[in-house]
């Protein structure tokens, strides 16, 4: 199974391993980072006609400075690039520069500047959309993300999470042979919680095929037991309502996996597990 008690066993010695982090020449850790330059939107006009033919210029200093650019976009103030840059090794990040320009006959001008800094910006493991307002009019979005490689599966996150349940198989039957049982779920962290639809009569198994989003605000997760996310899934009866298994992961261990099917513990003491949840997580 991708998740039992072995690994939960591994899960809480790992937290605390430093084991195989890269180092650069100053001794600091050593990471990778990775740029998305999305698209951009009401640009200011870098010609005469109202239009631009749009570019951006990104730079990146760490221990040293990179640079990138994107291709030219003509005749728009709206567009999409979706190019992606990566820096293999980088360590002492400090600011990543974007500033868009508009190409022309003589070279090209600036129409827009925007920066991102490791002080005021929250950059993880997990890659984060930022929708920078330019400072000459507009919006610039990126995405960004940076890995030091202590263990990728348990690297802090910070940022917005959405989660999907879509479905449940193999459950247990709390009828009794009486009917059948309407399964729904509850979904608990950081101090939120949200109930799905119930699934009317499904039995022992359910699938929504319009699933709510349900959204949590999540800052500074490191392996954290208290920030743990927990489903709860329960079932509608004829007779009676019961409890049919729950799902206890850390964060960094749900988003190991974009989409996937988890196994349900029925008695999480005796490692009983009955039942799967498909559920499909992200930033």
């Amino acid at each position: 199974e991708k998740y039992g008690a072995c690994q939960v066993l591994m899960a809480s010695c790992v937290c605390g391993r430093v084991k195989g982090v890269r180092k650069g020449k100053d001794g600091k850790p050593l990471g990778e980072l990775k740029i998305s330059i999305i698209d951009c939107k009401d640009l200011p006009a870098g010609h005469k006609d109202g239009t631009s033919d749009p570019w951006v210029s990104v730079s990146v200093q760490g221990e040293r400075k990179w640079s990138f650019s994107t291709e030219v976009k003509e005749k728009t103030r709206d567009c999409v690039w979706n190019k992606d840059f990566t820096i293999k090794r980088i360590c002492d990040f400090k600011w990543i520069d974007f500033v868009v320009k508009s190409q022309n006959f003589l070279g090209s001008t600036e129409i827009g500047r925007a920066t991102i800094n490791e002080k005021t910006h929250k950059i993880s493991r997990w890659p984060q959309k930022f929708k920078l307002v330019l400072d000459h009019g507009g919006e610039l979005t990126v995405v960004v993300q940076i890995s030091y490689n202590v263990d990728p599966l348990f690297t802090p996150y910070c940022g917005t999470l959405f989660l999907k349940i879509l479905e449940l198989k193999d459950l247990d039957d709390s009828t009794i042979m009486f009917g059948k049982q309407s399964p729904y779920c509850t979904v608990k962290m950081c101090g939120e919680e949200y109930t799905t639809e119930v699934a009317k009569e499904a039995g022992t198994m359910a699938k929504w095929t319009d699933p709510t989003t349900f959204e949590f605000k999540v800052e500074d997760v490191n392996n954290n037991s208290s920030q743990d996310i927990v489903v709860t899934v329960l079932a509608k009866g004829v007779l009676m309502n019961g409890k049919l298994g729950t799902l206890d992961l850390p964060l960094s261990l749900l988003l190991s996996e974009k989409k996937q099917w988890w196994s349900l513990f029925k008695n999480r003491k005796m490692n009983e597990k009955q039942g799967k949840i498909l559920l499909e997580a992200g930033p």
